[in-house]
């Protein structure tokens, strides 16, 4: 490998080149030795014609990714950058990028890699004040008569601007100072007029980055036309079409930042997008469509905030309603790939956003578009017409619909047997959308699957037409399956009727269907099984013999799927708990492996998810089943991790350490299930299953190791002393992921709840783990809805579930050490939980979850209980009591405040008897 820095960089553009790897650690180690030769001599490759234009791009990416951001580096970090990398070496680097974009005859490419340069530096600049003269130098390079210079300033002020722009929006922070504002923004709006059209694109694309620091010039009517006018001269039909496209662009930022200005420039902009929507030119009538669908989700926020709007949409649909509809007319081909975006389906989308705004008046229009074309001979012409109904389905009055409905939901079920497959599929679609929005409609009116020509039928056939269809049909059946049970509607005094009677004949269609070729195009299998578990999740106790044929087939297809039969004549996987009494290799032993390779892996993890939900539902009816589900689920846990050496099971892998990334999120989610029904059936496997636990905790990708975290948990309740030997390696692995300021969020809460179980599993031998977990516990429960972004719902509901894992993570100690005649060890933390239980008390309204309250009631009666009159004593003479109680005498009326009533009672009655 040639070892100069162009050679590196040439072998670094090979990611399977034996090279690649060794350059870009070659790369990073001069990054590391000598930052300003490096970047200098990047620069140098940058302005070098004989490196390829690939390897001269690199380098420009290794310069900008050597000055990070603000927020993306500590104060330490910078400090050190900004020793290493002097004002010589940066203005030798400017200058060179600079000689490259005054170049008449350089590569465009290369061009545009010299601006994002010179963009990042000027950025990390301005938060410093360094490069006083950066706006000069680019305007003066705006003005120029030469293209190369005008081109190319224009280009870098708008990969700085959408950058400033970005950091303004996402932290607030304001780099560009008024001064420099009102001095760039003349230069721009001139550049919307330049000859060279790269140029003008240029300035149009900066001008829209603009649009959220020029507040004050958009509230002037002269400058406020000054720019309308210089956007519209690009959104013309005179102008090329990309130009336009960015031109109609800026007008939805326009639209997004400054919609109080709408009504003014209405009369301007309003005959320029007509003109784009009629065109048909999807590059230039989608971003005309995009304006009104900004338009009104505006609006739509504002009246979901109870504020009122400009009522921009009433004022427009009638002129925009017939663009749109006729629109959604012009598909030419039937086909379309899941990731296609065609004109008429963003018409579909306007369409849909305006019957949201405009609500009972669009009603009679879109339903005279319909009836003119449900039944004509032209399959786009229909297509239009059913996709205009189903998204009248979303806006207008429940009532105002509920007729119509009934009306027309045996046609559109008929239509589902239309000639057209796209005319099918919007069918369907349409049909989802009904039992979204209007199942109490449209129950009565299923019929029963029994009957050949009942609606359900109809739509049950449909099951096995196309993929794209089918997806659809799914989502239908779906979601009559979550509300159904919940409705009004009543049949032989029986609220589950309409689940309870279509429960086997729907799930034998969705498996058979599950079993076509095409089954896993467009996702057909997802929607097939999660249909499958919402059946399972929603029928009743009648259909318990049909869940456990259920739980027959997908065991046995799970077997099936990965190569498993069971050979020996002495074990019977149905045969009770009796036959799952053997260690983990006699076990393995008694099956037979048929193949070595599983190719249907996504399969059997669908199977997997069908396996936990059954094995939920069924609670204690699945004890028959275990032995099968659980030698199953292992093997192929261990055939994807190779963690368990057993009749060639991990052939050719003897040796290697398992690989625990590997392993199926859905597995070890089916084998919680059956951990939390088993009861003690598991105990004899107890190593096995510690072995995936842990493997999985401290190898596995992140995905796994949420599962995994809640997986201790639960084999914390399963096997109590049993997990002692474990602990310390896992509890080291968690006190990890909670010190970590880098590791998910998401997964602390789950950290904090598991101490409180592995606690009550080894009882006192948790002593010996007490004093960090309850370093790391307490410092959770510190924290507070102030310390992050106080608006954000995000970050409120994350602070409180931490605080709720936390006051449970309390109990679960506590009573741990109690019953391992260890509370003494525990005793010098409570009267800082006392504290922490004080200041959920005191937590502001608008951060306040009445759950938590409970909780933490819940735990001071537990305390009391754990310790007696010693604790009681201080409770009677500490505020705390009368605190909690104040704190629940505010509380408004509900379940919630009922228990946290409830719940003092018992406290006071536990601290004062």
């Amino acid at each position: 490998m040639d070892g100069t820095l162009l050679g590196l960089l040439e072998a670094s553009l090979v990611p399977n080149s034996p090279f690649f790897v060794e350059s870009q650690q070659k790369l990073q180690h001069a990054k590391d030795v000598n930052l300003p030769e490096f970047i200098c001599a990047l620069s140098d490759q940058i302005v070098n014609p004989l490196a390829s234009p690939g390897a001269r791009h690199l380098a420009g990416i290794l310069i900008k990714n050597s000055f990070e951001r603000d927020g993306k580096t500590d104060e330490e970090q910078k400090a050190k950058f900004w020793s290493q990398v002097t004002h010589e070496t940066l203005t030798y680097i400017k200058n060179n990028m600079i000689n490259i974009m005054k170049n008449p005859n350089e590569l465009q490419s290369i061009v545009l890699t010299a601006c994002s340069v010179i963009s990042r530096i000027a950025e990390v600049e301005l938060s410093r004040k360094t490069w006083p003269d950066f706006f000069s130098i680019m305007l003066e390079m705006a003005s120029s008569p030469k293209h190369c210079e005008c081109r190319s300033s224009l280009t870098c002020l708008s990969y700085l601007i959408e950058d400033l722009a970005s950091i303004y929006e996402n932290h607030g922070t304001m780099l560009l100072d008024t001064t420099q504002i009102e001095n760039l923004l003349p230069a721009v709006v001139k550049g919307m007029y330049a000859e060279d059209i790269l140029a003008r694109k240029s300035a149009v694309k900066c001008l829209g980055y603009m649009l959220c620091f020029i507040h004050s010039n958009i509230s002037n009517e002269s400058q406020r036309v000054v720019i309308i006018d210089a956007i519209c001269s690009n959104c013309a039909a005179s102008a090329e079409p990309e130009l336009q496209t960015a031109a109609f662009d800026v007008l939805v930022q326009f639209a997004n930042e400054h919609y109080d200005f709408v009504g003014k420039i209405l009369p301007t902009i309003a005959p320029l997008l007509w003109q784009a929507i009629d065109s048909g030119i999807e590059s230039v009538a989608i971003p005309a469509l995009e304006f009104w669908n900004t338009i009104c989700e505006i609006e739509i926020e504002m009246d979901g905030r109870g504020e009122k709007s400009c009522e921009y949409m009433k004022q427009a649909v009638s002129l925009l309603l017939p663009k749109v509809l006729y629109t959604m007319t012009l598909h030419e081909h039937e086909h379309h790939t899941v990731d296609s975006w065609t004109l008429p389906m963003a018409a579909g989308v306007c369409l849909s956003l305006c019957a949201q705004v405009v609500r009972d008046e669009i009603v009679a229009p879109i339903l005279q578009f319909v009836m003119a074309n449900f039944a004509s001979p032209e399959w786009n012409k229909r297509e239009a017409a059913v996709l205009a109904y189903g998204y009248l389905l979303e806006g207008p009055n429940k009532k105002t619909l509920e007729l119509l409905v009934k009306d027309s939901f045996s046609r559109l079920c008929d239509v589902l047997s239309d000639p057209s497959i796209a005319v099918q599929d919007t069918a369907a679609w349409t049909i989802g959308r009904i039992a979204n929005f209007h199942a109490p409609a449209v129950l009565p009116l299923l019929g029963s699957p029994n009957h050949e020509h009942s609606n359900f039928s109809k739509i049950l056939r449909a099951l096995f037409q196309p993929a794209r269809v089918a997806v659809n049909v799914c989502y239908f059946l779906s979601e009559m399956t979550e509300v159904g049970h919940q409705l009004d509607h009543t049949y032989q005094g029986d609220p589950n009727y309409h689940v309870d009677s279509s429960f086997s004949i729907v799930c034998n269609a969705l498996v058979e269907r599950s079993t076509r070729p095409d089954a896993f195009e467009r996702n057909l299998n997802t929607f097939i099984y999660s249909c499958i578990c919402s059946y399972v999740s929603n029928v009743s106790e009648k259909c318990l013999n049909d869940l456990q044929k259920m739980m027959v087939h997908f065991s046995q297809n799970l077997s099936n799927i990965i190569g498993l039969a069971f050979t020996d004549p002495d074990f019977d996987p149905y045969s009770g708990a009796s036959s799952i009494n053997v260690d983990i290799k006699k076990t393995l032993a008694r099956v037979k492996i048929v193949n070595k390779s599983i190719d249907a892996s996504d399969a059997a993890d669908l199977i997997c998810g069908v396996v936990q939900v059954l094995t939920t539902r069924l609670g204690l009816d699945v004890l028959p089943f275990v032995p099968r589900i659980w030698v199953t689920l292992d093997y192929y846990i261990a055939y994807l991790t190779c963690s368990v050496d057993s009749g060639g099971l991990c052939a050719g892998n003897q040796g290697q350490e398992p690989m625990w990334d590997n392993c199926s999120e859905d597995a070890l989610l089916a084998l919680s299930a059956l951990i939390n029904v088993s009861g003690d059936l598991l105990i004899p496997f107890a190593e096995r299953l510690v072995q995936i636990a842990k493997g999985c905790l401290i190898f596995g990708a992140p995905s796994i190791v949420k599962i995994s975290i809640e997986l201790v948990s639960d084999l914390s309740r399963l096997l109590n002393n049993l997990l002692i030997p474990h602990t310390p390696e896992m509890l080291n692995k968690l006190f990890e992921l909670l010190r970590d300021p880098a590791s998910d969020k998401s997964l602390k809460p789950l950290i904090v709840l598991t101490f409180g179980d592995i606690a009550m599993a080894i009882n006192g031998s948790f002593v010996s783990h007490l004093t960090p977990a309850m370093q790391l516990l307490l410092q959770a429960a510190s924290t507070r809805h102030e310390m992050g972004p106080v608006d954000n719902e995000e970050w409120i509901y994350y602070v409180n579930q931490l605080r709720e894992s936390a006051l449970q993570a309390f109990t679960g100690i506590a009573y741990g050490l109690k019953e391992g005649n260890c509370l003494e060890h525990f005793q010098p933390f409570v009267q800082t939980i006392l504290e922490f239980v004080q200041q959920v008390a005191d937590t502001k309204d608008g951060f306040f979850s009445s759950s938590t309250l409970l909780l933490a009631i819940t735990l001071v009666g537990d305390l009391v209980a754990a310790f007696g009159p010693t604790l009681s004593k201080h409770l009677t003479e500490s505020p705390l009591l009368a605190n909690l109680e104040n704190r629940v005498s505010r509380l408004e009326n509900g379940p919630e405040s009922s228990q946290c009533r409830e719940k003092l009672l018992w406290l006071r009655k536990v601290t004062f008897n």
